[in-house]
């Protein structure tokens, strides 16, 4: 039998009736949560065997990241999706939006499990994305980079594309790493994409080379430049960030697609939680993200540093709202201070605004009451 149970207090005792108003005995209400659970269990593990959850959660993500693009859901992805048929994709914006996410959810939607995920540094050379010349165990030999690997992969592979994800590839010098990626993928149109002859030519020439070279030489007599047209790269860019980071270029600019996502204005991510949100938590939310994002112009007009673009991100927010939440007693306060851990920023100026800002809106609001 499935009820509703109601609880009583009376005293110490708790009472616990069925939908009848009729005492629920210890056993039954034991065997009653006990169903509650298997039946749930159950759920979640064919949720989590037909792929259910993850479509769940990608779903999310989606909803998430629309916000201020100005497409509807299906609009969205399938515009994204065009995108990458057609050419190399690079997602623009600042910190934990989403982006890095939504580059794997494309990825396994058009190429399954065929994908890499990497994340560019300042080290980088061009031997790490092409490939060139090392040194091992006292030999010079040819190391293979991250295109040549790529290639071998969508050469040998079944299926209609390969992506490498390149995550914040603005923390790579350019000019220093990625040499032959502008000749390689020069044209707009994919069919045409090719690799350089003296890249051919350099790999052969050398008596020492790594595997994953050997079956390029091999794989290239085979197919040529066949398996470039099924490569994609999908690549994300961190704005807010950006002065601890190296300038990207034009010339690698028109070798993708840009889609930039900005902050969420208010609180219409908020929206997407299965959470309920304190109303004084969700004001104090749009007042905080309206005056970050009112800094923006007043920092170029007053010659202030322009890296104003910081903002709350939704992943901040979601973490704080859980953390939150999980309080059997809290207050505004509490939440303002975990917010502030969540932020991602060690910048003074950005902890100075978050201080200045929330006492602001905290004396506009009159915050401060007490919640259960």
């Amino acid at each position: 039998m499935v009820y509703k149970a109601y609880e009583v207090i009376e005293g110490d005792n708790v009472k616990f009736l069925d939908e009848n108003k009729r005492e629920v005995s210890d056993q039954e209400l034991e065997d009653h949560l006990s169903n509650l659970v298997n039946f749930y269990k159950e759920k979640v593990l064919n949720q989590i065997k037909t792929g259910k959850l993850e479509q769940l959660a990608d779903k999310k993500l989606l909803q998430d990241l629309r916000i201020n693009t100005g497409f509807g859901e299906e609009k969205f992805e399938s515009l994204l999706e065009a995108i990458i048929k057609n050419g190399n994709l690079l997602l623009v914006g600042p910190p934990g939006v989403g982006k890095t996410e939504l580059a794997k959810r494309l990825a396994r939607k058009l190429a399954g499990e065929n994908y890499i995920v990497t994340t560019a540094n300042s080290l980088w050379f061009r031997r790490d994305v092409i490939g060139g010349e090392t040194i091992r165990k006292g030999t010079v030999t040819w190391k293979s980079g991250i295109l040549i690997r790529a290639y071998n992969k969508a050469a040998t592979g079944d299926r209609e594309y390969y992506i490498v994800i390149i995550d914040e590839i603005n923390r790579a010098d350019i000019d220093k790493a990625f040499s032959e990626f502008f000749t390689i993928f020069s044209s707009v149109d994919p069919s045409k994409w090719e690799l350089p002859s003296y890249l051919i030519e350099e790999i052969s020439s050398y008596e020492s080379k790594d595997a994953e070279a050997e079956n390029f030489l091999k794989n290239y007599r085979e197919h040529g430049n066949g398996p470039l047209t099924k490569l994609r790269i999908i690549a994300t860019m961190n704005l807010v960030d950006s002065r601890n980071l190296f300038d990207i270029g034009s010339a690698l600019l028109r070798r993708f697609f840009v889609f930039e996502f900005k902050y969420p204005k208010g609180t219409e991510d908020l929206d997407n939680l299965n959470i309920k949100v304190d109303p004084e938590v969700r004001e104090l939310v749009e007042c905080l993200r309206n005056k970050f994002a009112s800094m923006g112009e007043n920092d170029l007009r007053e010659g202030l540093d322009t890296r104003a673009r910081f903002n709350i991100s939704p992943a901040s927010l979601r973490k704080a709202i859980n953390i939150y939440s999980s309080l059997r007693e809290r207050d505004i306060l509490d939440f303002v201070n975990i917010l502030g851990g969540t932020l991602g920023t060690v910048n003074p100026e950005d902890w100075t605004l978050y201080s200045k800002f929330v006492k602001e809106c905290m004396d506009n609001e009159g915050k401060g009451k007490k919640t259960d």
